[in-house]
């Protein structure tokens, strides 16, 4: 944090012992209040977009329609109880060391960043006989009355995508949160625009966005695939989906990617219903699986197998090996021909008599 300065806004009469600073987000000085509050005060961040799907599983989990009627106290305890967000195991570094890292709020209380930290305090009061300062009155940073929107952004991504030792935001949470920065500066700015703003913000590569949008259309096109076959079914898949975002992220890089939408729209439509079918199955349980499952599509006579779904995947991947093995090994050869072919005199003059030696050695195996 920079020196204590004066600012033209006064502090919130909530911030006990109040001090005049500022903080850099993305190059830009943003002024603040540093100091003490109560936990019970703060507002839960319900906007967080890693909160946000724990409350629509849990609103799911309780037939509740409208989110809203959902309590910050059981949206804290069922992200407790859920594990996912390793609170438990913050809360006793908290028990013992207290908040290390302020919590940014708006002036009204509200969480920007630290939701982990402040349910792991509440958790702390629920569950401890007696309260203890050091979680119960935590450090802040108070930011000034009536963020812009850019400014907003600004904070949550740099607390959330750029390095630190904080816990990070899952896949797919970062994805749609990736998504709907983008879909806004695209509607505001155009899409190329939009590129750059989300590129220089995130600290991140223009394929990335493009991935994650098309990674959660998968996903969401594997939820309904799964709905089709029960609600019970769709649940799972919602849960599955969550916990192996990467599984339809590695089917993405190894397959979908490598095809231009404009002319291969029917295959890439084709192959994502066989991926969603076996997924589904559980005969895709690993990441290498997937990544041959995809090399497996790329051979008609296999991927006509795959489609009559008469056969297991293992006999599948026992005709891919019996192709695609000999064919790799075939490859490397004679790319590693070329290249002794493309030396000079002067490079082949330079290779040691022994490293010759074992080449000739090797040859005369084949």
């Amino acid at each position: 944090m920079a020196k204590a300065t004066k600012h033209s806004w006064p502090p919130p009469n909530w911030l006990q012992n109040p001090r005049a600073g500022s903080v850099i987000f993305h190059d830009q000085e943003v002024e603040i209040y540093s100091g003490k509050v109560n936990v019970n005060s703060i507002q839960l961040w319900r906007d967080n977009d890693r909160t946000t799907l724990d409350i629509e599983h849990l609103a799911k989990e309780s037939g509740v329609r409208d989110t809203r009627k959902l309590t910050d106290d059981e949206i804290i305890d069922y992200i407790t109880n859920s594990g996912s967000h390793r609170i438990v195991q913050l809360a006793k570094s908290i028990k013992a060391n207290g908040v290390r890292v302020p919590l940014t709020l708006t002036n009204k209380r509200e969480l920007l960043d630290g939701n982990r930290r402040f349910i792991a305090c509440k958790y702390l009061l629920d569950t401890e006989n007696q309260t203890d300062p050091k979680f119960e009155i935590v450090t802040v940073n108070c930011l000034k009355p009536k963020l812009s929107r850019s400014l907003r952004y600004k904070i949550i991504s740099e607390m959330n995508f750029l390095p630190d030792h904080k816990e990070k935001w899952p896949q797919e949470v970062r994805a749609k949160y990736i998504k709907k920065l983008f879909n806004e500066y695209k509607k505001k700015y155009g899409e190329e625009r939009a590129v750059e703003e989300v590129t220089f913000l995130l600290d991140i590569k223009k394929a990335d966005i493009y991935r994650f949008i098309e990674v959660l259309r998968m996903i969401k096109e594997y939820k309904a695939f799964a709905g089709e076959k029960s609600d019970e079914a769709q649940k799972e898949a919602e849960v599955f989906a969550r916990d192996k975002f990467h599984f339809f992220e590695e089917f993405y890089n190894k397959d979908i990617k490598k095809k231009d939408p404009s002319t291969n729209k029917k295959v890439i439509q084709e192959n994502k219903g066989l991926f969603y079918y076996y997924l589904y199955e559980k005969d895709l349980i690993s990441i290498t699986g997937i990544r041959d499952f995809a090399f497996m599509l790329q051979y008609s006579s296999i991927k006509k197998i795959i489609k009559s779904k008469k056969e297991t995947l293992d006999y599948a991947k026992s005709l891919y090996d019996d192709i695609a093995i000999p064919k790799r090994t075939s490859h490397k050869i004679e790319k590693f021909c070329e290249w002794i072919e493309s030396l000079s005199k002067t490079e082949t003059r330079k290779i040691h008599p022994d490293v010759k030696e074992r080449l000739f050695s090797a040859i005369k195996k084949l």
